[in-house]
């Protein structure tokens, strides 16, 4: 039986609503008030200001009241630590009235606090997930109240879903619920959620309660966007702090999309003689975030410059306005930024936004426009339950110490509703975990094994160890390792982001850092280790500082559509900004080429580099390059790169038809093509290394044995960064007829071009092809083009490869090349099988030369050089103890041309001692039988 509003609220919650002052309830706190009476499970949607805290609260507290309530009743889960102090103070002025206590858990509570959780056990919790987990993994004092639990809010869940961090957050809501032995009310809370029901749906888990979803006004935001043209300025942070300083509107936020850029411009703000705006990043100590919140909110500084860490409801006071610097990505993004103004209910959310260039101001537009219309970006569609997600839960409950291997996995498969993970492959994880001893089964019950403690240390990680991390790591899904360390010798340069080294850095490369320029000499990825040495050369300055939000194909088709018709209705741009989006579209015409968009690609061949100006989307250009990119370095070898973006792609690849591969591409073998690509791109060197940990792999992982994890990163990486679907949708399109390329032909490249070329480019990462090449040459001899052949890679560069793993450096993996007499070809193998392959049958033949006493004229060069005349028979021991022990060059010729040897010399380099005497017979061999193969 349906109740109303009032029915769903106790007497006294009443009248707290009067002594707050309130008129009465909103109209989302109505129908959310019935629907939680009700008991579904509820998903509140509204813009920020509309009271979903006290929506979800306020039908809780009276249910408690009515039905009583015991430790721990309530869970309240926020993902960030700075708004459970906000929400502390909120919730317990409702709380304590009622006679309900109220504490907060996260990593910065005070000892103080936490003592108190235990002594008095709270009815009401405010945690984040990485807590929550720390007290069902390791505090069995505190895990016994949670047996009480009815009611679980998820504030901000947008935050959540989709993310690690959401993931492990639905399989504790599981672990939960097989603790308490009860199907707990669920409720979230979110102002921006493209797919609401299916939010619910999982949200809700194993639940069999009915699911609802409450939606609050829709408001408008009022957005304007601004124009900097960085080709009419001397100092683009000088100008953009001034214009950033005229569309601040006290107090305001001002939203940038990096930790690098807010510093930039505090910089220049300061240069202009601003000082009451302060800095609010992730690496700003939590004090100074907190003064700096706590001042605007007195009304002591103007505003706070920003990265995500304020974009959820952090209490900053009533804030007028807000900047957002550069096109933020995304519209979710935008809507959740501007919605922190306009807090009053019915007032309107006031946001400007600063673009940097033509194709920022036309991004910035079209994220604009969308949030104006209320478009949202779809659902990616991602796995609810990454396996890496799985294996630190599996090792959770294991640390419990009384979870079976069969009731953990059924708490996965509870969590996962899209049922994208199997019971197979869950017990094919807890098989690949017991055998890396991250944990162990007695008696059918999950324990941690060796490994667990191995990895994760009480008193802290050893950083001389790659995989050592602090205990307190554990619990969070996040790393805290994201950055290679620079070394120059023993001294220490600095650090740089991971993902700056995985996708642009490579030996060779000059980099400025600490001041100097450096160039590259080697990458450790397993140490995060790069040693460099100084030079003069150009270089480049790291400044990549993580991904940001990656362009939709909702983004890239608006954008698209605005540059082939500038239609602004409900947002108001800057005129110099629009006539410069107006120049952009001329200049395609004025060359007699249409606008691109997605249906229209403009193709360009400028110094090798294949440029496609077509408006896809981030993902769908970028699993197009890869794929192309891949395909050509089959003719190209490694000297291949490209670059994407949400307007267009390149690929660089030398003496290679890219738009014929193009063409030549078919749509159902894309997705195969794409899992091939995936082993050499960069960013599965950084998901590998993620997985690593949580899987419990601390040596480095073999394709054969370690297929799991390998088969788990490259679905991570085909995820988060490509769209395989729509660029499958775009190939189809093109073979159909219903796409056009048009080559842009004389007079320069198109403006678009040059913006796609002005990205860093994304550069093939094999640093273990030395390992590669050494499985495939144990106990075998094979030549470069066989080598090739195997890996799918150019002879060019395999042989490169060869010719540098001749060093005395590649230790176990050095290799030695000799002819293959029978047929002339040179052959490889590693230097220890040498010997054997001598002696095999299949090759002994190349190590017997048909005369043994021919004079031979052996010349060589290294720490010393000299030459030496032998024969066959005569190369004994103590003559070759004479030579260097190691030699550069090793050339055998005939002492003598006589009819029945071949007037030929033949050369070996990097030769150790040990191999010269089986070379020498290679040679011999090779010149006496050379007139008969």
């Amino acid at each position: 039986m349906a109740v109303s509003a009032r029915e769903a609220l106790h007497p006294r919650v009443l009248d707290l609503v009067r002594e707050r002052g309130w008129d009465g309830l909103t109209r989302l706190q109505e129908e959310a008030a019935k629907a939680i009476a009700e008991g579904y499970n509820v998903l509140v949607v509204a813009p920020t200001g509309e009271g979903k805290t006290e929506a979800a609260l306020l039908p809780v507290f009276s249910r408690m009241l009515s039905e009583g309530a015991e430790p721990v009743t309530v869970l309240y889960v926020t993902p960030m630590k700075a708004l459970i102090n906000d929400l502390y103070e909120r919730i317990r002025w409702w709380a304590e009235r009622l006679g309900f206590r109220v504490a907060r858990k996260h990593g910065d509570t005070p000892t103080r606090e936490r003592n108190a959780r235990l002594r008095r056990a709270p009815h009401i919790l405010i945690t984040t997930p990485e807590s929550l987990e720390v007290d069902l993994d390791w505090s069995p004092s505190f895990r016994r109240y949670y047996t009480g639990l009815r009611y679980v809010i998820v504030d901000e869940v947008h935050e959540f879903i989709g993310s690690k961090r959401g993931a492990q957050l639905l399989v504790l809501l599981e672990r939960l619920r097989r603790l308490t032995g009860r199907d707990f009310q669920r409720i979230g809370l979110s102002a921006t959620i493209p797919d609401a029901e299916w939010v619910i749906r999982v949200l809700s888990g194993s639940s069999r309660r009915p699911r609802a979803v409450v939606r609050g006004g829709t408001r408008r935001p009022e957005l304007s966007i601004r124009y900097v043209d960085p080709d009419r300025v001397r100092d683009v942070w000088l100008e953009s702090a001034r214009v950033v300083l005229e569309e601040i509107d006290p107090p305001t936020l001002v939203f940038v999309n990096s930790r690098y850029v807010a510093e930039k411009i505090k910089e220049a703000l300061e240069v202009l003689g601003v000082d009451d705006v302060f800095v609010h990043h992730s690496s700003v100590s939590a004090e100074v975030r907190e003064e700096a919140e706590a001042r605007l909110k007195r009304g002591d500084i103007r505003a706070i410059v920003c990265t995500k860490t304020l974009e959820v409801g952090i209490d900053v006071g009533e804030i007028r306005k807000v900047v957002q610097y550069r096109a933020p990505g995304s519209v979710s993004s935008l809507i959740q930024r501007v919605g922190r103004s306009g807090h009053a209910l019915g007032a309107t959310p006031r946001g400007s936004i600063v673009a940097v260039g033509r194709v920022d101001f036309l991004e910035a537009l079209a994220e604009a426009l969308l949030a104006y219309r209320g478009i949202l970006e779809p659902r990616t569609r991602s796995r609810l339950i990454p396996l890496d997600v799985a294996a630190k839960e599996i090792v959770g409950m294991a640390l419990q110490k009384s979870v079976s291997v069969e009731e953990a996995v059924d708490i996965i498969l509870s969590a996962a509703v899209d049922s994208s993970i199997t019971r197979e492959e869950l017990l094919e994880l807890v098989e690949y975990l017991k055998a890396n001893r991250l944990v162990k089964v007695e008696g059918g019950i999950l324990k941690p094994g060796p490994t667990f403690y191995k990895i994760w240390r009480f008193r802290g990680g050893d950083n001389r160890l790659w995989w050592a991390r602090s205990f307190t790591e554990f619990f969070s899904t996040i790393s805290e390792r994201e950055a290679f360390t620079i070394w120059h010798g023993d001294r220490h340069i600095g650090n740089i982001d991971s993902l700056f080294v995985y996708r642009y850095l490579r030996v060779g490369d000059a980099i400025r850092l600490a001041g100097r320029t450096w160039r590259v000499k080697s990458i450790d990825h397993n140490l995060s280790r790069v040693k460099v040495e100084p030079t003069d050369d150009v270089a480049e300055t790291p400044l990549w500082r993580g991904e940001g939000p990656r362009r939709s194909r909702v983004v890239a088709e608006t954008a698209a559509s605005l540059l082939e018709k500038l239609e602004v209705d409900g947002v108001k741009a800057d005129d110099a900004g629009l006539k410069a989006v107006e120049q952009l579209a001329r200049e395609y015409r004025r060359r007699g080429l249409p606008t691109p968009s997605r249906r229209r690609v403009i193709y360009e061949d400028y110094l090798n580099e294949h440029i496609f100006t077509v408006f896809l989307g981030d993902g769908a250009s970028e699993a197009l390059a890869m794929a192309l990119a891949h395909l050509a370095s089959r003719e190209a070898g490694l000297n291949v790169h490209y670059r994407a973006t949400f307007f267009g792609f390149s690929v660089y690849a030398p003496g290679v038809d890219v738009l014929g591969l193009l063409y030549s591409l078919d749509p159902e073998e894309l997705p195969e093509i794409i899992e091939v690509a995936v082993e050499r791109s960069p960013y599965l060197a950084q998901a590998v290394r993620g997985l690593q940990i949580a899987l419990g792999r601390l040596d480095k992982p073999v394709e054969e044995e370690d297929e799991i994890l390998v088969r788990e990163a490259k679905r991570q990486v085909i995820e988060s960064y490509l769209d395989v679907r729509s660029a499958v949708e775009f190939l189809k399109d093109l073979r159909e007829g219903r796409v056009e390329i048009y080559r842009a032909g004389a007079g320069g490249l198109t403006p678009l071009s040059l913006e796609i070329l002005s990205t860093p480019p994304v550069k093939p990462w094999l640093p273990d092809l030395a390992d590669k090449i050494a499985d495939l040459l144990k106990g075998n001899a094979l030549t470069a083009d066989e080598i090739s052949d195997l890996l799918e890679l150019s002879p060019r560069t395999v042989e490169a490869k060869l010719k540098e793993m001749r060093k005395p450096e590649y230790g176990d993996r050095r290799v030695v090349a000799f002819i293959d007499v029978d047929d002339g070809e040179w052959r490889w193998t590693l230097l220890e099988d040498l010997e054997e392959i001598a002696s095999s049958e299949e090759f002994s033949s190349s190590f017997r030369p048909s005369n043994t006493r021919i004079p031979l004229r052996v010349s060589y060069s290294g720490e010393s050089s000299g030459e030496v005349i032998v024969t066959p028979d005569t190369l004994s021991d103590d003559l070759l103890d004479l030579l260097p022990a190691e030699i550069r060059k090793l050339t055998v010729r005939a002492a003598h041309i006589t009819p029945d040897i071949d007037n030929e010399k033949v050369t070996y380099y990097y030769v150790p001692r040990r191999a010269v005497r089986l070379l020498i017979l290679n040679a011999a061999t090779y010149m006496t039988r050379a007139d008969s193969w």
